[in-house]
This record gives C-alpha cells, sequence and structure tokens, in this order.
C-alpha cells in the first residue's frame, strides 16, 4: 500500500520502498505519494521531504515507506492485528483503525478479538485497541487492522522473506513466521533468508540469527518475521 512504513531488517531498501531518513523524492513521478504526504516533512513542490524515523530505529535494521503501490482507497489485504506507521494524512483502509485505545463492540472483528482480547482493557462487552498516540513521531500515526485474515494462516498478499509483522498478541503456531527473538537458524536450511540477513544479527556461518525484537515492540506487541515469501530485491 502506497505510504505503508514497515521496519525491514535488510541492509537495503526493496526495490519501490524507501529508507525513511528524510530524504527528498521528486514530485514529478511520485504525485501520488505527494498526495498523501505533501510537505508534511519537509520539501516544497518540487521535492518533497520522506520521514526521518532513524533515531527509534532498531540496531541493523531499517524504517522504510512503500513509494510505489496503490493508493489506500480499499481494504488493507492484511492479516488482523498487524500494525504500522501511516502518515496521518493518509486516507484510512476502511479495515484499519488508528491505534488511539477506543473501545470496541464484541462480535465485530472475529479474529481480532479471539487474538487481542481484552490485553488493553474492556467490560463485559467491549475490549480496548491499545494506544499508541504517545509513540507516534510527528505526522506518522499507528494504524491496526482490525479486519483482515487469520492471524496463523499463511499470507493471503504477496510478503517478502524477512518481512517483519508487529501485532498485538503471540502467535502460538509457527506456519511460516517466528518471533523476532534472537534465535539461531541454519543457513543451509534457510538459504535466501541467510543471503538477505547474513551474520548482521550474530551467529557464525552455518549458523545466523534473528533479529531480537522483543525490546523494541511497543508493550504487550510482539514482532514476527517471515520464514517464506518473496525475495525483495535490491533497487
Amino acid at each position: 500500500m502506497l505510504g505503508q512504513i514497515s521496519l525491514l531488517p535488510y541492509d537495503f531498501a526493496p526495490s519501490g520502498w524507501k529508507f525513511c531518513d528524510g530524504s527528498k523524492l521528486p514530485t514529478d513521478g511520485n504525485f501520488d505519494l505527494y498526495t498523501i504526504l505533501g510537505t508534511t516533512f519537509g520539501g516544497d513542490d518540487q521535492n518533497f521531504g520522506l520521514p526521518d524515523l532513524r533515531n527509534i530505529t532498531p540496531p541493523n535494521c531499517h524504517y522504510c515507506m512503500k513509494v510505489t503501490g496503490d493508493f489506500p482507497v480499499g481494504s488493507y489485504p492484511g492479516v488482523s492485528g498487524e500494525t504500522f506507521l501511516l502518515a496521518s494524512a493518509t486516507p484510512t483502509p476502511p479495515n484499519m483503525l488508528e491505534c488511539a485505545g477506543q473501545q470496541l463492540a464484541t462480535g465485530k472483528h472475529q479474529y481480532l478479538e479471539q487474538f487481542m482480547g481484552t490485553r488493553f482493557g474492556g467490560g463485559t462487552n467491549t475490549y480496548n485497541m491499545p494506544n499508541l498516540r504517545s509513540k507516534s513521531p510527528d505526522g506518522l500515526d499507528w494504524m491496526l487492522t482490525v479486519d483482515g485474515s487469520q492471524p496463523e494462516s499463511p499470507a493471503v498478499r504477496d510478503t517478502f522473506i524477512g518481512e517483519l509483522l508487529l501485532v498485538p498478541f503471540e502467535l502460538t503456531r509457527g506456519y511460516s513466521r517466528t518471533l523476532c527473538d534472537g534465535k539461531e537458524l541454519y543457513a543451509p536450511q534457510m538459504p535466501v533468508l541467510y543471503d538477505l540477513l547474513g551474520n548482521r544479527f550474530g551467529g557464525t556461518n552455518p549458523r545466523f540469527n534473528l533479529p531480537d525484537l522483543r525490546g523494541a515492540t511497543p508493550s504487550q506487541f510482539n514482532y514476527y518475521i517471515n520464514l517464506e515469501g518473496l525475495r525483495p530485491q535490491r533497487p
């Protein structure tokens, strides 16, 4: 989705993405993105700025923005609970809400209620969204997919090998994702993931470590990493 910001564990921004490092893009050729961002992050009508999130980025990871893709006018094809940053001016997909601590009625968002429950508070017939407003960088909002696919099922959208998924609950069945807790993996069993990560997060070939993002998540959230998917292309 155009303008989506994701934390990625690569040493490059994949094709169609740019580092959130405050750099400028020409308006010509990027007009849809300019329509969303404007000059919120600096620049003018000729060259506009991307957000600079380097000061909150975990080691050896990068916040990247999707600079090509679909304008956010329809539902986002993610999993229930998937959480990421969007520019405040971005049109809100109908199946997403800002993480602002609001109450939700039980029975409306099946998978979110099943997996998240009342860990952020609630009542007899309600449960609360997490409140991340105090953690939102200027000009950005933390958004959560309230209606999406089953979180423990294989991905329904194209995802990268190594792509990170932030959710406000724990996944108990592995499928194609595993917790970013620094665990060691065997490179010959996952050659593409090893080629993408190398030993940047620890380990010695033929073993390598996943990033440990447990200290980099909002309270009661978890990052999971995709073990399957598309190979991200270098620009």
